[in-house]
């Protein structure tokens, strides 16, 4: 019995300070018929700013909200360097 009130407070403490999940959530799918370079994606991050990068298959995606922008691996044969091309 002098277990149960810390656990009942550490479940009733989130609701009492009003720290609650979100309930309004809304969920986009994003596939390549909006931009997205591949529908396999392997990793997810956001930066600083706010854009959303998506790696795939085929590329590095960013995206701002409203449309991507692909990065993708080409090999440049100017020197024998290698680049990156947005297009």
């Amino acid at each position: 019995m002098k277990f149960f009130y810390p656990i009942l407070l550490l479940v009733w403490l989130p609701d009492i300070a009003g720290i609650r999940a979100q309930t309004n959530l809304r969920f986009e799918h994003l596939s390549e018929q909006d931009g997205l370079s591949n529908n396999r994606i392997l990793s997810i991050h956001q930066d600083r700013e706010g854009f959303i990068w998506f790696g795939t298959w085929k590329g590095l995606n960013s995206f701002d909200g409203y449309t991507f922008t692909v990065f993708q691996h080409v090999l440049a044969f100017h020197g024998g360097g290698r680049s990156v091309d947005t297009g």
